[in-house]
């Protein structure tokens, strides 16, 4: 672009020419026309019309007619719009924007007639003020309105009468109030009207005030210390006058002094004068806003009361009065001499300065200070240990109890603690273990857990229970608990339509309670069995923890033995659980190893109707430790077999051993005892099968694996081969035959077995021990 130069005269000596370079104005954004809705404002109130010109420039119009800037109204240069601060009905139109000749808005304006607006009596707001009697004052009462407006003055609700020489109106509205009195105190309110309403303002409260005079004046004063004074001052006015006074220029806050007081008339009481008293005191009289001072008053506290004072050309005659001392209040007794393990003594004290003795007057009478006796207590007596004493030695015997240990005592009596002083710190008892091993405990039934849920929601089911020997668990070579460790029985449910005999899969619970070594394990959980991988059942079972999962590789033989029975095929006479359709079997078994641990475990199967297996186990007592690194590797053994009733045989071995992984093996007693319910829950004939030949066969084909991706120790084997029925034999060994009786009974193992004291020999089914 080109710009004109214009030159212009330059500013000062410098010689610099200014330049001014100026461009043609150019449009942002073309201005749209745009209708806005019409507006309606009361009379009186200010309103505004936007244009939106982005710093051009603006054109307005009402109805037609150019509008400018004036004294009712502004047109903003800078953001084009239009501002009305006092609205009226000439106001109301059309208004039109226009931007460089361009229509940008229109909007229509209505102002309506309203009743009058008051303004306030008073620009600050104040909602009284006061007047000093006698004096005039002009209360205005200024209106917005438009229309025609009258105004009236009420004084206290009543309309207030004009009256000559004390009350005048003027034709503003505004009303002149001469001479006032305090009998014309009161609220003066004006009320405006037109032909749309009448407003009443709020109204203004006028005090009228009798200003403030002095009666009485505060004197020079001169005192000694702890002298009492007063120092006068009355004042006159309406309302009452408030007193206040002033001590060297500053405000006197009396109640933070407690010798201080203003008396009743505004008087201010000294008691007990001490030299911060000193100073130039003045007395205030304040009503409402109106306040006077009156004239300065020396005080001066001192003991040379012969000399005299002067306060400005006032000379000050003192008069020398003798005064007799008083004591002060005593002080608290001091803190006993002693503070414990005898008497001691304490002392208070108190001043003669209430007023002290001056200008010969007489000192006081009595006691500066008392004594009395004051008893401590006794001193604390810390407590001190004695020597310890053997309370229980170990046994002399080659075993002992769990825990057993030298117990040794000592007491807190060398000496005790007294009055006070601490007790013995550390243990009273010391304990020792014995060091010997651990003698057998016989175990013990716990109670019985609550009755399961039906085994099958149709055909004939069962319900179960189970114990575990736990209350006490037996330890060492004990005895296990004797007895079934589960039950069952039967419960009614509808019959089952279709039912075929299929096998299927099962679950169950499973619970244990189980020390290999110094380790505790106790889980119960959920197991599941599975029928349907090739020829194999599979028992999975949840075994979070290191030690449990060695703990199980003793038992995984026994865990699953008794679900082999329950699904190998059966042999006339012989009846397994292949046609045991929904009958249930019990297997106890307890087993002793080598190294004193003793295990037990309960199994309780039902086949249900739709073919699924319920399986209950509980196992408990103590197995042989094992590094982490050393496993079960195979498991050889035998057993003799003694039918004890038509539908329970007893099993027992006394050669069988685990092989381990590091060359190593464990031999192993035990002894099951098996019984078969029919259907209806009933005992019913079963038979064992050749378990020598197969059971034992089948244990090198038993497998066991965790699976760290689900926390699972699997059991599994095979149950294709078949199982050959095992003929009546003779009661094996640990049995004996009743006379007239084709069963055998359980034999007193213990006749012919001894036990080396303390021990004692244990009987279980089939064999004997020491415990």
């Amino acid at each position: 672009d080109v710009y004109p130069y214009i030159p212009r005269p330059p500013s000062g000596d410098d010689g610099v020419d200014v330049v001014e370079i100026t461009t043609a104005p150019s449009i942002i954004a073309p201005p749209t026309a745009a209708t806005i809705p019409g507006i309606s404002v009361a009379c009186g109130q200010e309103f505004d019309l936007p244009c939106s010109a982005q710093g051009q420039p603006v054109s307005w119009s009402k109805d037609g007619q150019a509008v400018v800037s004036s004294n009712d109204l502004e047109i903003n240069a800078g953001s084009g719009e239009i501002i009305v601060p006092e609205s009226s009905t000439t106001d109301s139109g059309l208004y039109q924007c226009r931007v460089r000749g361009q229509l940008a808005a229109q909007i229509r304006v209505n102002v309506q007639a309203s009743p009058p607006r008051i303004l306030p009596h008073i620009p600050s707001g104040e909602a009284a003020i006061y007047i000093p009697a006698e004096r005039s004052i002009v209360l205005h009462c200024r209106t917005i309105s438009c229309s025609t407006v009258t105004e009236q003055w009420l004084y206290n609700g009543d309309v207030l009468p004009a009256q000559t020489g004390k009350v005048e109106f003027f034709t503003n509205g505004s009303v002149l109030l001469r001479n006032l009195q305090r009998s014309e105190r009161g609220r003066y309110q004006c009320r405006a009207s037109n032909q749309e309403g009448t407003t009443l303002s709020e109204g203004i409260q006028i005090r009228v005030a009798v200003l403030p005079i002095f009666v009485v004046e505060p004197e020079y004063a001169a005192m000694g210390p702890g002298d009492d004074a007063i120092l006068n001052c009355v004042a006159s006015g309406r309302p009452r006058p408030l007193i206040s006074w002033n001590l060297d220029d500053t405000p006197l806050d009396v109640d933070s002094v407690s010798r201080y007081e203003l008396l009743a008339n505004g008087s201010l009481l000294i008691r007990n004068a001490h030299v911060s008293d000193v100073g130039i005191y003045r007395c205030n009289a304040s009503v409402g806003p109106f306040w006077t001072e009156s004239r300065p008053a020396n005080v001066f506290v001192t003991d040379e009361l012969d000399v005299a004072l002067s306060g400005g050309d006032l000379a000050i005659p003192l008069i020398r009065i003798a005064r007799d001392g008083k004591f002060g209040q005593w002080t608290a007794f001091s803190v006993c001499s002693v503070t414990c393990g005898g008497t001691g003594h304490q002392t208070r004290t108190r001043e003669c300065n209430q007023p002290r003795p001056a200008y010969g007057g007489r000192n006081c009478v009595g006691d500066a200070q008392q004594n009395q006796s004051c008893g401590a207590p006794a001193c604390p007596v810390d407590g001190g240990w004695s020597d310890f004493t053997v309370s229980k030695r170990c046994p002399n015997t080659p075993c002992a109890d769990a825990g057993s240990a030298q117990v040794e005592l000592r007491f807190c009596n060398n000496p005790s603690p007294s009055h006070g002083g601490q007790t013995c710190q550390g243990e009273p008892i010391r304990r020792t273990p014995c060091g010997l091993p651990l003698c057998s405990v016989d175990g013990g039934w716990a109670n019985w857990s609550g009755w399961s849920g039906c085994s099958a929601t149709c055909g004939i089911a069962t319900v179960s229970r189970t114990r575990a020997c736990s209350s006490p668990a037996p330890v060492g070579t004990a005895a296990q608990c004797l007895g079934e460790s589960a039950q069952v029985q039967s419960c009614t449910s509808a019959p089952c339509a279709n039912a075929n005999g299929e096998w299927r899969s099962g679950r169950g619970e499973i619970s244990a309670s189980l020390r290999s070594g110094s380790t505790d394990s106790s889980f119960q959980s959920s197991i599941a069995i599975d029928f349907s991988t090739g020829n194999r059942i599979r028992l999975a079972i949840p075994a979070a923890d290191q030690s449990l999962r060695n703990q199980l590789q003793f038992l995984q033989v026994q865990l699953i033995v008794p679900i082999i029975w329950l699904r190998s095929p059966s042999i006339s006479p012989a009846q397994n659980g292949q046609q045991t359709h929904t009958g249930t079997s019990t297997h106890t078994m307890i087993m002793r190893f080598e190294t004193g641990d003793i295990a037990t475990l309960n199994t309780t199967m039902t086949r249900r109707q739709d073919g699924s297996v319920r399986l209950v186990q509980s196992i408990g007592g103590s197995v042989p430790n094992m590094p982490a690194s050393v496993s079960v590797s195979s498991f050889f053994g035998d057993e003799v077999h003694s039918q004890l009733s038509l539908s329970e045989w007893a099993f027992v071995s006394d050669r069988t051993h685990y092989r381990l992984s590091n060359g190593s093996r464990i031999s192993v007693q035990w002894s099951q005892s098996m019984q078969c319910l029919s259907d209806d829950g009933s005992a019913t004939a079963c038979r064992p099968n050749r378990l020598r030949q197969q059971i034992f066969g089948l244990t090198r084909r038993i497998t066991s694996r965790y699976t760290s991706a689900d926390e699972l120790v699997v059991i599994s084997a095979p149950f294709n081969s078949r199982i050959f029925p095992v003929p009546l034999s003779p009661c094996s060994q640990g049995f004996d035959t009743p006379a007239n009786s084709r069963f055998c009974i359980d034999a007193d193992s213990c006749r012919s077995r001894s036990c080396t004291l303390p021990s004692r020999c244990r009987d279980v089914l089939g064999f004997a021990y020491c415990t």
